[in-house]
């Protein structure tokens, strides 16, 4: 959903990214009947999506890395040490941006491994109602709209802000 979500603000800002998602868990399963019919709300598709094993490789060579809960960020970061700068949660990453001055015409991995570096790693420490999002898999589609506005939220701010580092 969340890089569903992603690609379609980046392509409505006209701005240019690869985006992936992928999970510690095996990967084949579709999404679930409330989160296509919770989508389809929104005017995404995800009929044809089914989830992916996180592939090592692609998180070595990704210029950001969002997740959803501070303890998929902690994993990452434990598993790909240098992954740290660039890893951020969603609600982290909305909040983190506000602060930051975003330059144009850089890149964003290198801008990324200045800036993002200089958080405290604390921020990856337990888990936060402000940080991460509920997983509303295997709950009622009621749940799910509402964790859904919050991620659509966060993302277009994210895609606003990121603007400048992805036209």
């Amino acid at each position: 959903m969340a890089k569903s979500a992603f690609v379609h603000a980046l392509s409505t800002g006209g701005l240019r990214a690869v985006v992936r998602a992928a999970g510690f868990l095996e990967g084949g399963f579709p999404v679930p009947p409330e989160g296509l019919a919770t989508a389809a709300l929104y005017g995404l598709d995800l009929r044809g999506h089914t989830s992916r094993q996180l592939v090592p490789m692609e998180v070595e060579g990704a210029d950001l890395i969002i997740t959803m809960t501070r303890e998929h960020s902690r994993e990452l970061v434990v598993r790909f040490p240098r992954a740290w700068p660039r890893t951020f949660t969603l609600r982290q990453l909305a909040r983190w941006l506000d602060d930051q001055y975003v330059p144009r015409h850089a890149s964003l991995g290198d801008w990324l491994d200045a800036y993002g570096d200089v958080r405290p790693r604390t921020v990856l420490v337990g888990s936060s109602d402000e940080d991460d999002v509920e997983d509303p898999m295997g709950r009622r589609e009621a749940v799910w709209q509402p964790i859904v506005d919050m991620i659509l939220r966060d993302i277009a701010h994210v895609a606003e802000r990121l603007a400048p580092l992805l036209r």
